[in-house]
């Protein structure tokens, strides 16, 4: 390896760990910029799990408070309906009561109730008890208990009392009294207002009439407008043939050639009409020629002397021109000898310039001579070396070639461990390599050595590793020579007993061929009978075919027939049809004053029954070649099919 290829391979290694280095920090950003991004999406995931939490517990709190509402609306409105104002008198008269009986005000209500009932009879209160109640100065009710003798109550308040121990009773009565009046009020009340029009339920019930009954009328309204449109799509598509029936009939032979004809008559009658045009043109000419020609003489003499004023303005303009293009001459004389002077300094500049150039250029041309005779010598070298090694190995080679020849399963052993060998030579080059450009890094880097040291201890390296490479290949040489003579006495061994092993194959493949031969005449036997039967369903069947085909040949010639009758029919109403277009084509034509007689010859019906137009009297299915206006037949016959006899029948003999 020379030194020029060292320093390429150098070069290329550095650039290589170059590369290597920024890619791995491109990825370093990348994997960075990855993880932030990780983190920013972690976050974000966990502030929206936060965020469902805190949406679940405010729909959960939600959900209590309604049912808290609820719950409280209900409570409120039953006791809406079962409360009662406590009235001042009521509350004076149930303490009044407690001190009447001389009992404890702490006492409850029921144990109350109780006491009264146990002491006193209500049905003979009236008669046997009577009132020892004073009223003091102050108002308040009080009991006296005089010997013995019970405090009792007056009829009245004895009612009173009895009111109010039945209170509760009688004011859940008038509650629910209240609240059945109430209802049939509400059910009163909703039966007035059933039909007004002027409460939210009836604004509500009139917009949805007013809505249902839009509808029914957009229905009705789409309805029509469908049916409109079918009318119309009817009406486009009836036109739509007409005009196509029309355009049809219009590109058929006998209209097309009578519409040519209406042409013709019709530039025929433009033609008379421009003969005359022109002929009163030319006799208006005459008297209006000698107005020009005396127009003209005018015109010419201002001409002339407009010719004549043109041409002393362009003498004098010229020698105006004349005397600036002097003035500009001089001075662009002076500015190219400027110039000129200007680029003899440049062209002096630029020789001594080129001078040294041309000497460092031969300086350095020199040194690179001197630099490749001594790479050159070295070279040398290394290609005698080269040689003289790749002689020992071809000697050593020939040595071989008889005993590798007769072991060709060998010699791809010998390949592949050659192979695995060079690969791992190859490695080994690599990392020499790797380590070479590793040791220019460090040697750089510290700035020990210089280059040409470098590279020589790199050859000479090389140089070692090559000739430890070589012994190594002779040792494995001498390895593989063993490997090949054991491996003969083992191939001679096994291909002895691979033939006794063949011997007895043989023999059992003829028996088993022998079975599948007489299996396969009984198949063939099988396959001829099959055969037999399929051949005489195949004769049925074709016997079959045969009389279906002449029914269907019976029945498409009764259609032809059929065909052949209807056209007979279109053609003949056809030329009804044609006569009366061209009858009334003539007449307006005639009453333009245009030359009919085109027309009519034209429109004249000949004979045949073809679609071509009438010569002399004959009307073909279609023009012919000749003259003669043969008239050709509109069927297709038999013979027709064979491209030789129509060739011939039209002429084409060679």
């Amino acid at each position: 390896m020379d030194c020029s290829g060292n320093r390429a391979l150098a070069s290329g290694l550095e650039k290589e760990h170059t590369r290597r280095l920024e890619f791995l920090q491109g990825l370093r950003r990348r994997y960075e910029k990855n993880r932030r991004d990780k983190v920013e999406v972690e976050s974000l995931c966990g502030d929206m799990e936060r965020l469902e939490h805190q949406k679940v517990y405010l729909e959960s709190m939600l959900g209590k408070l309604q049912r808290n509402r609820g719950a409280l609306e209900a409570a409120t409105k039953r006791e809406t309906e079962l409360f009662v104002p406590q009235s001042y008198d009521a509350t004076f008269d149930r303490a009044l009561f407690r001190r009447t009986l001389g009992l404890d005000i702490r006492l409850s209500e029921d144990r109350l109730i109780s006491l009264v009932f146990s002491q006193i009879d209500p049905q003979q209160c009236d008669q046997q008890f009577r009132v020892v109640l004073d009223i003091s100065e102050t108002g308040d009710w009080e009991a006296t208990d005089n010997d013995g003798q019970v405090a009792v109550v007056p009829v009245s308040e004895w009612q009173r009392i009895k009111d109010s121990l039945d209170r509760r009773q009688r004011e859940k009565e008038e509650l629910c009294k209240a609240r059945e009046c109430r209802e049939n009020r509400r059910l009163q009340s909703q039966n007035i207002v059933k039909h007004w029009e002027n409460t939210i339920e009836g604004q509500r019930l009139k917009k949805l009439q007013a809505k249902k009954l839009r509808e029914e009328e957009e229905e009705e309204r789409k309805k029509e407008i469908e049916r409109q449109e079918m009318e119309f799509q009817a009406q486009c598509r009836r036109e739509a043939i007409e005009r196509a029936k029309t355009l049809l009939y219009h590109q058929t032979d006998r209209v097309k050639t009578f519409h040519r004809a209406l042409l013709l008559s019709e530039v025929m009658r433009e033609r008379d009409a421009q003969l005359e045009y022109k002929k009163k043109k030319e006799e208006v000419a005459k008297t209006v020629d000698q107005t020009y020609i005396d127009i003209q003489q005018e015109e010419r003499e201002r001409g002339i002397a407009a010719d004549h004023e043109a041409a002393v303005e362009r003498g004098r303009t010229r020698v105006e021109t004349a005397k600036f293009n002097a003035i500009q001459i001089a001075e662009k004389k002076k500015q190219r000898e400027k110039e000129r002077e200007e680029a003899l300094a440049e062209q002096k500049r630029i020789d001594k310039e080129m001078e040294q150039f041309v000497k460092a250029d031969a300086e350095a041309v020199l040194k690179k001579k001197e630099e490749q005779a001594k790479l050159r010598s070295a070279l040398d070298l290394v290609t005698a070396e080269q040689a003289r090694q790749q002689a020992k190995r071809q000697q050593q080679e020939k040595a071989e070639t008889s005993g590798i020849q007769l072991f060709l399963d060998a010699k791809k052993r010998m390949t592949r461990l050659r192979k695995e060998k060079e690969r791992e030579i190859f490695q080994q080059f690599q990392s020499q390599q790797d380590k070479m450009a590793d040791l220019l890094q460090s040697q750089r880097l510290e700035e020990r050595n210089t280059e040409d040291d470098m590279i020589a201890r790199a050859m000479q390296e090389q140089y070692a590793k090559k000739e430890k490479a070589e012994e190594e290949e002779q040792c494995l040489l001498m390895e593989r020579t063993q490997d090949i003579q054991r491996h003969r006495v083992e191939m001679t061994a096994e291909k002895e007993r691979k033939e006794e092993e063949e011997g007895e194959t043989n023999i059992e493949m003829l028996q088993q061929r022998r079975d599948h031969d007489l299996q396969f005449h009984q198949a063939q036997q099988e396959m001829a009978k099959q055969a037999f039967l399929d051949a005489r369903g195949l004769q049925v069947f074709l016997h079959g075919q045969v009389a279906q085909r002449d029914t269907k040949k019976m029945t498409e010639m009764k259609k032809e027939q059929e065909l052949s009758n209807r056209n007979q029919q279109l053609l003949e109403l056809e030329q009804r049809q044609f006569r009366d277009y061209a009858d009334v084509v003539i007449s307006e034509a005639r009453a333009r004053g245009g030359n009919t007689q085109v027309l009519e010859k034209s429109a004249m019906l000949g004979a045949g029954g073809g679609s071509g137009p009438a010569v002399t009297g004959l009307q073909p299915s279609y023009k012919a070649t000749d003259s003669t206006a043969v008239e050709l037949p509109s069927y297709q016959p038999k013979s027709s099919a064979t491209p030789a006899n129509t060739q011939r029948r039209i002429g084409f003999t060679w």
